[in-house]
């Protein structure tokens, strides 16, 4: 019994030296890998590493239109533990460019032509980039821009409206729209063909009321470069009740009193239009004229002649016209 005790000792303090030689082990194999790996990270190495790019400081009433590298892919010398960072930890924002410098050609009217060696802004890209040593290479070599002149132009505003009125409700007068055109301005091959700016669609069911509302413009598809001088408009619609009403006009005929004249049949005309409730009052038989143009009845042969309405309140919407011709004699 003693012999066994003895023994479970003995094993013990050998498991225990043991795993203490593993755990030196591991101490020296860790301490020696993280040695030899800052050692390297401490040599230069090269590497390609992608680039966004933008361009800034554009020449003055130009727009830029052609489809020009956005991206620059950069052969750098640079060590190893900032090499980690770039590509691992760094958000890579954009490399500005600044194009204030270039020189452009007229190439046709209103367009025009330069590149750039990227040699000549390899400056402006270290200045972006911290920490690397030396750009080795960058890749395209050469940017190439085509600009066109910003021109501006004036376009109507084409509203994108359905509207639908209660029972004996309708517009009163025309919708307003504050501003009614907006200044499009871009590169000419752009805007030359708009003719109007639409606002976004707006559906309005069963109106008995008024409405303003503020709508958003729609920049035409397919059209880049273009900007607005307004974005948003103002709508105001004016919605009244109505009613119709009719009453009768004498017929009045327009000739050279030189000439002849005539005698219709019939003598009146009954005309019936619709009318806000709230001007109904303010209708009255003579603030309409009903006239046939006897210059007429020698084109054609005409046996009757047709009514017109020469004059009528502006806040009235005639319906109907009965009857639309008469006939006549002329008198000696």
């Amino acid at each position: 019994m003693k012999q066994s005790f003895i023994n479970f000792i003995k094993n013990n303090l050998l498991n225990l030296r043991f795993r203490n030689e593993i755990s030196v082990f591991i101490i020296c194999f860790i301490s020696a890998s993280l040695i030899w790996f800052l050692i390297k990270l401490s040599k230069e190495y090269y590497s390609s590493i992608d680039f966004p790019v933008t361009y800034v400081n554009l020449p003055v009433n130009k727009q830029l239109i052609s489809k020009t590298d956005t991206v620059l892919t950069l052969r750098l010398k640079v060590q190893g533990y900032k090499l980690v960072s770039l590509k691992l930890f760094t958000e890579k924002k954009p490399i500005k460019i600044s194009l204030s410098k270039i020189k452009l050609k007229n190439e046709q009217k209103g367009i025009y032509k330069t590149n750039i060696a990227v040699s000549q802004i390899s400056h402006q890209i270290l200045n972006h980039l911290k920490y690397v040593n030396e750009i080795e290479s960058i890749s395209p070599d050469t940017l190439f821009f085509v600009f066109e002149d910003i021109v501006k132009k004036k376009v109507p505003i084409k509203l994108k409206l359905n509207i639908s009125f209660e029972k004996q409700y309708q517009l009163y007068e025309p919708i307003e729209l504050s501003p009614d055109s907006v200044i499009i301005n871009g590169p000419k091959s752009s805007i030359r063909d708009i003719k109007y700016i639409e606002s976004e669609k707006k559906e309005f069911i069963q109106l008995d009321d008024n409405k303003s509302v503020e709508l958003s413009l729609q920049l035409p598809s397919k059209k880049k470069g273009i900007n607005l001088s307004s974005k948003k408009i103002q709508v105001k619609i004016h919605v009244e009740k109505f009613t119709e009403a009719n009453l009768e006009l004498p017929i009045i005929s327009i000739s050279d009193e030189n000439k002849f004249k005539i005698k219709t049949f019939p003598e009146k005309v009954k005309i019936t239009y619709m009318v806000a409730l709230k001007d109904f009052k303010n209708v009255h038989p003579e603030l309409f004229t009903a006239n046939v143009n006897c210059e007429n009845i020698n084109k054609g042969n005409n046996k009757k002649l047709k009514i017109d309405i020469t004059q009528k309140p502006n806040f009235i919407n005639i319906t109907k016209i009965e009857p639309e011709e008469v006939e006549y004699i002329i008198l000696k």
